[in-house]
């Protein structure tokens, strides 16, 4: 059973058959397979995006922790420098 055979099967069976579409994937038309199929790869695509954002989302949040540690620690310095200008 592929992976689209799965994903259809788990649909539920008044969406499917509000559609006019049979409570089986083996049951599809040609033409309706190449549609749910189409539909169902651009689901895996758009869900993989995701995962690939939420990745970078996470790197670039740790990435601004990072750079305010140091924006921190670089205020600090400022201070202390400008503290040893005043004397």
């Amino acid at each position: 059973m592929s992976n689209n055979e799965e994903e259809y099967d788990n649909i539920p069976w008044r969406i499917k058959e509000d559609l006019g579409y049979p409570n089986n994937y083996y049951q599809l038309s040609y033409e309706q397979k190449v549609f749910i199929d189409y539909l169902l790869d651009k689901v895996v695509e758009m869900s993989d995006n995701i995962e690939s954002l939420e990745t970078e989302i996470e790197a670039d949040q740790r990435t601004l922790a990072t750079v305010e540690e140091m924006n921190v620690e670089l205020e600090h310095k400022i201070e202390i420098l400008q503290k040893q200008l005043e004397e």
